[in-house]
């Protein structure tokens, strides 16, 4: 097929028609009845989503998947979601990597590759003819990976605290931040923390293998104790959020 599969891809293509093979279905009629159910007229966020919890998995370690569909949903979705796939062109995909790159170079490293995975495999489904991520680079949009050493002191977080409770931003957000300042851990973790993670009786947060940075390579998850300030924010946030994340995705709430 085009674009052409990896030899990993295509096994795990072989082993998938064969189940439907075996369940006594016709795998080719399975495929024709499989590409029926999508339209280039459907919105992007509906077709992504089936995608990313099947295709878009296969052959992925369960914690890059994980990142990957977390970062697609805060990142991609409120911004391309709601349109038609016909509707979004390479500048589409461009200004949305663009305005991601300006908060975060790195998640749009890796959005760029989702983008790439999920167009070819739109071409591949014969469901667009035009695939708009193509020509688009890590580079050409920002995403650049650096090394970090810029820190806040002591004055500039206290000013950043009193502007907490200034400014207009959500609820939700203004203590996503403070969790940040109070348990000084890495924001990838606190963004796909789920609520049982969080031990508040025993005062403690897992943060498990797949959510932490080289967990699989360290074989153990990390735990952090909480102080009484972050346990009072991290109850709050709990209330507000109807999701299994302590802070889901906007438009994720159920």
């Amino acid at each position: 097929t085009y674009p052409l599969m990896k030899l990993a891809e295509a096994r795990n293509e072989l082993d998938r028609l064969r189940a439907v093979l075996d369940q006594g279905r016709n795998p080719k009629l399975y495929l024709q009845q499989e590409r029926a159910k999508y339209s280039a007229n459907q919105s992007f966020e509906s077709i992504f989503r089936d995608w990313i919890d099947s295709a878009g998995k296969q052959g992925l370690k369960e914690k890059t998947w994980h990142y990957q569909k977390r970062s697609s949903e805060i990142y991609l979705l409120p911004r391309l979601g709601k349109y038609p796939l016909t509707d979004i062109t390479e500048l589409s995909l461009r200004n949305c990597l663009r305005e991601v790159s300006e908060s975060s170079p790195s998640n749009t490293e890796r959005l760029v590759s989702v983008l790439h995975k999920f167009y070819d495999w739109l071409i591949d489904e014969q469901i667009l003819e035009i695939n708009a991520a193509a020509g688009i680079t890590a580079k050409k949009v920002g995403g650049k990976k650096g090394k970090r050493t810029r820190v806040l002191n002591d004055n500039e977080i206290r000013i950043l605290w009193r502007y907490l409770h200034e400014s207009k931003i959500t609820e939700k957000n203004r203590i996503y931040i403070k969790l940040l300042l109070l348990l000084g851990g890495r924001k990838g973790e606190l963004i796909q923390a789920e609520k049982h993670h969080f031990d508040l009786q025993s005062a403690m947060w897992t943060v498990p293998i797949e959510i932490r940075k080289q967990g699989e390579k360290i074989g153990a998850p990390i735990m952090r104790p909480l102080i009484k300030p972050a346990i009072e924010l991290i109850e709050l946030a709990m209330q507000m959020s109807k999701s299994t994340y302590l802070f889901p995705a906007n438009g994720q709430e159920e």
